[in-house]
């Protein structure tokens, strides 16, 4: 590629929606497993509730990804403010 560009175009599916997004080769992988990782919560709400369409189906996926971004966020918050209170208990012993 020219110039130095690492950047490629891969193929991925989600659900039955085809994606050709631009991605740094590094991150290839990270991108491939998304893909797989929202295929298996579509399986599985496909799985537990048949009578759903696709869109209905998706859609639930994405709010219990949003959910779990979420959480994720505030125990990333609580872990940062547990170390700041260390870190000024150890500067208070200084």
């Amino acid at each position: 590629m020219a110039g130095g560009d690492d950047k490629f175009t891969i193929t991925v599916m989600v659900g039955s929606q085809r994606f050709t997004p631009t991605v740094d080769r590094s991150e290839e992988e990270l991108y491939r497993k998304a893909a797989e990782y929202i295929n298996a919560k579509i399986a599985t709400w496909r799985n537990k509730t048949s009578k759903l369409t696709e869109i209905q189906n998706v859609s639930l996926v994405a709010y219990e990804i949003a959910l779990e971004l979420m959480k994720t966020r505030e125990d990333h918050q609580e872990f940062l403010s547990g170390m700041e209170k260390l870190n000024e208990l150890l500067d208070s012993k200084k």
